[in-house]
């Protein structure tokens, strides 16, 4: 691993668990809201159902969401990121994150 990714790699990791944390946070207010209204309509079994359903797809879909911005920390898309927000050369900084060669 070069320099410069470990550099992009130390950079990312902050944003991206971050980002992760907020994910899990949004499925667990989703799946909360979830359940209240499961409670709510309790007489009918169809919606407690298919509350209990809103409820698994929103964790199921904030851990999605949570592994998807731990990957955006990887030296690649952060390589991108970088050329774009100072008008390089695509693969300027890209071409620089390549496995050293074996001697």
């Amino acid at each position: 691993m070069t320099e410069t990714a470990r550099t992009l790699r130390h950079i990312g990791r902050p944003h991206a668990r971050a980002r992760a944390l907020a994910a899990l946070l949004a499925g667990a207010g989703g799946a909360l809201a979830a359940a209240a209204l499961g409670a709510r309509l309790a007489p009918s079994l169809i919606l407690v159902f298919l509350s209990w359903l809103a409820v698994a797809v929103a964790l199921a879909g904030s851990l999605v969401l949570a592994r998807r911005a731990s990957r955006s920390a990887a030296p690649a898309p952060l390589a991108v990121t970088a050329e774009h927000a100072a008008q390089a050369r695509s693969g300027s900084v890209a071409a620089v994150l390549a496995p050293l060669p074996a001697a």
